[in-house]
């Protein structure tokens, strides 16, 4: 169903694209008609540039009416091949005659939330199905994300305080859905991915955590973001903790590997707190980044 709304999203799109083309023609029509009233001839034959302004008019009404029919038609038919209630629907459509961008605008916005809808749906039947490597601590929980968890997670990547310190661009509503389902059937033992850090009472969502295990040389690297509002209040640390005893139970003689860039002063001394030890740097366009290690005797 998805691929189907998917499709109609990309005619509504050239059906927009198309549109605003054939304004280029008013804009020439408007520019010529302003030549032709500076010319002086009494008829409007003697006024060639008037002339090709009301031309190039013409040419827009043919050129609007054919794109909107051609569009119309396609899209009619694959409204026609859904499986929902599409009275509504086109009616929005058979507007597209007279209120092109509108209509299409419409229509696009109506089906981009459908597939986000979808794309909700088909990852809570993944993480329903899925309740493995979750951890659990005195007051957190380590757990797939749900669809609840969008707009705070959105909310943070994209907040220039917290994204300042990660290695992650900001991202698009879109594109953390997209993170839910690839991450939706991983546990913490995969060779990546990533988690929600979720409050143990409420399940209300505090951050996220990023794991990478290495098998060949028993390394496992740890990357952490809590939002802003939960910080300093030892969330971090206490997951990190549980999650090292978790894996080292699993996995003795695991190397526990953290980052931070050097400015990140706050991560540096949790990191140091729990005994992480400083073997070297790298760097980013972000700056220099430290590299942390911990080993379980």
């Amino acid at each position: 169903m998805d691929i189907q709304y998917k499709n109609i999203i990309k005619y509504c799109k050239k059906a927009m694209t198309y549109e605003y083309m054939s304004y280029f023609l008013i804009v020439l029509a408007l520019i010529f008609a302003g030549i032709g009233l500076a010319d002086n001839s009494k008829s409007v034959f003697d006024k060639p540039y008037f002339i090709i302004s009301i031309c190039l008019i013409v040419l827009w009404i043919v050129t609007h009416f054919a794109n909107s029919y051609y569009f119309h038609k396609k899209v009619k038919k694959m409204l026609k091949d859904i499986e929902v209630n599409t009275s509504q629907l086109e009616d929005v459509l058979n507007k597209c005659y007279f209120f092109p961008i509108y209509s299409w605008g419409s229509l696009m916005r109506i089906f981009q939330n459908a597939v986000n809808e979808t794309e909700i749906k088909r990852f809570n039947e993944m993480q329903n199905e899925n309740t493995k490597g979750f951890i659990q601590t005195e007051r957190l929980i380590l757990r797939h994300f749900e669809d609840k968890d969008l707009d705070f997670v959105y909310q943070y990547r994209n907040n220039p305080e917290i994204n300042v310190y990660q290695t992650y661009d900001c991202f698009s509503k879109e594109d953390i859905l997209k993170m839910f389902l690839e991450n939706s059937k991983k546990d913490i033992f995969d060779s990546v991915a990533l988690f929600a850090v979720a409050l143990k009472e409420t399940d209300e969502i505090i951050g996220e955590f990023f794991i990478s295990n290495t098998l060949v040389s028993k390394e496992y690297f740890m990357g952490f973001t809590i939002g802003k509002e939960f910080q300093r209040q030892g969330y971090a640390s206490e997951m990190i903790d549980e999650l090292m005893v978790h894996v080292e139970t699993k996995k003795p003689k695991t190397k526990f590997i953290c980052t931070a860039y050097k400015k990140n002063i706050k991560s540096i001394g949790l990191l140091k707190k729990l005994d992480f030890k400083s073997i070297g740097n790298l760097s980013d366009e972000k700056g220099e980044i430290i590299i942390f290690e911990k080993r379980f005797n």
